[in-house]
């Protein structure tokens, strides 16, 4: 297994819904059987919604089919590990304080309501913002920007 495997599955953050909201399947996908058991729902739409429901912790089928943009989605981070802008320490330092980031965010953010594992981690900010308490609670908001500018800075793709 390759170093931008091995952190590719340590990480999951594209997979759990904390990068993205979805994920674009492609033409390919539209006629591939085994793909077709795992996500019934490419023949009625061409998004699919994150979380992904078969991640737990980490991919589940990552040798396996997956749909096209899960086979060759690469974040930030894995691009710098092939170009050699950073090794696989680095990549793993960085996919640590992420993990830790997203875990504080969802500390402060359980104290007003229980974070709905259905749904993306932007999703889950925009309900809790209907919460009229959490609208002033500033540590929250604050804490979300953090993580936002963080993914932005670090994995999102330029």
């Amino acid at each position: 297994m390759s170093a931008v495997q091995r952190v590719c599955l340590s990480c999951g953050r594209c997979c759990d819904g904390s990068i993205f909201t979805h994920a674009n399947f492609k033409e390919h996908d539209y006629n591939n059987s085994d793909l077709i058991n795992y996500f019934p729902e490419i023949k009625n739409q061409k998004l699919l919604s994150l979380p992904c429901r078969l991640f737990t912790s980490k991919c589940p089928v990552y040798n396996e089919t997956r749909p096209q943009i899960c086979q060759t989605f690469k974040c930030r981070v894995l691009h710098n590990i092939e170009n050699g802008i950073y090794g696989e320490a680095r990549a793993e330092e960085l996919v640590a304080m992420l993990h830790n980031l997203v875990g504080e965010y969802r500390q402060k953010f359980e104290i007003f309501q229980n974070f709905d594992d259905n749904l993306s981690l932007s999703e889950n900010h925009e309900a809790l913002l209907n919460n009229k308490k959490v609208r002033k609670a500033v540590h929250v908001q604050l804490q979300f920007a953090t993580l936002k500018f963080f993914i932005k800075k670090h994995f999102e793709k330029n």
